[in-house]
């Protein structure tokens, strides 16, 4: 939509509300040395040049013939001399668009609500709106979302996956986290007392704990998954409400995905998250959280591990 108004030239610069309503201002908003065009502000500002110098890659308009607003759209449309594969010239595309809104916004936050210009805060974001929709576009670069019906499988190489599950008592709750490589092979086991509560919110709380653990590891690609439709449903279908009583945990979610750089939310049934339901039990009847790693399972969980998946050892 931005570019549409920039193409009709309908998106309201300075320079552009001048000729329609003779306002007096028409100095840029974010470095008051020159015109307010599309030409200066998207390209030609110091803040713009410092934000296309930061993003790396490569892009460099000083030499660059723009001159109006429809200069602009077809440079982002058909770009000149990109820095990768022609396959993959869509990219360079998507990430102009990105920080040219990005431009946009940051130039009206400091118009209406002041404020310091942050170019690193920009590119961050750019950055990460960059690789949600970069994932959205890419089929190759996402894993399959068919699944066996039947047992737990592995993610694809790169990736991790990790079962999480939540188990109540009389007296309180717990949760617990299986994080497992492409081999299969069990990574670690995380378990921990909540206090009591309904058996949706342990399993959102669980959900929100395994991926609070994912952030900790510095995990990059990770498939989230267990057997609590009510949780996973509005996290793999963000068009969905969730429910009154997990809608804290789920919301607080939602918030953490950008820590990723791929991310997918997959239920499955009980029989293929046996692993985090048995670690979540023991959880329950352990006085204290626990982090197993690798070759030191206690043998009911290793047990429980190696049943989710025959295929590998553990240990």
């Amino acid at each position: 939509m931005l570019l549409w108004r920039i193409g009709a030239n309908v998106l309201p610069t300075k320079v552009n509300l001048q000729r329609r309503i003779q306002q007096a201002d028409i100095t840029c908003s974010l470095c008051k040395s020159d015109e307010e065009t599309y030409v200066h502000l998207f390209f030609l500002c110091p803040f713009a040049k410092a934000f296309w110098t930061t993003v790396g890659w490569g892009f460099r308009f000083d030499s660059t013939s723009l001159t109006s607003n429809e200069d602009i759209i077809s440079l982002i449309i058909n770009p000149t001399h990109a820095p990768i594969p022609t396959d993959q010239h869509w990219t360079i595309t998507l990430n102009m668009a990105l920080i040219i809104d990005e431009i946009w916004k940051t130039r009206n936050h400091l118009l209406f609500h002041g404020g310091k210009v942050d170019v690193n805060k920009a590119m961050n974001n750019a950055r990460i709106r960059f690789l949600e929709a970069s994932k959205v576009y890419s089929p190759s670069s996402r894993p399959s979302v068919e699944q066996s019906v039947d047992v737990w499988s592995p993610p694809p190489q790169g990736w991790i996956k990790i079962n999480d599950d939540g188990a109540l008592s009389n007296s309180k709750s717990a949760l617990a986290a299986v994080a497992r490589n492409h081999l299969g092979i069990a990574i670690s086991i995380w378990g921990k007392e909540h206090h009591l509560c309904s058996p949706s919110q342990a399993e959102a709380e669980a959900i929100l704990w395994a991926v609070q653990i994912a952030i900790q590891e510095r995990w990059s690609a990770v498939i989230f998954e267990g057997d609590a439709k009510l949780c996973f449903d509005p996290l793999s279908q963000p068009d969905l409400t969730p429910s009154w009583p997990i809608s804290t945990s789920i919301c607080n979610i939602h918030s953490l995905v950008s820590c990723f750089v791929s991310c997918e939310f997959r239920w499955v049934q009980r029989k293929c998250n046996v692993a985090a339901h048995e670690a979540a039990r023991f959880a329950l009847n352990s006085y204290c959280p626990f982090c197993f790693s690798y070759g030191n399972f206690p043998p009911s969980l290793e047990a429980a591990c190696k049943g989710d998946y025959p295929s590998v050892s553990v240990v």
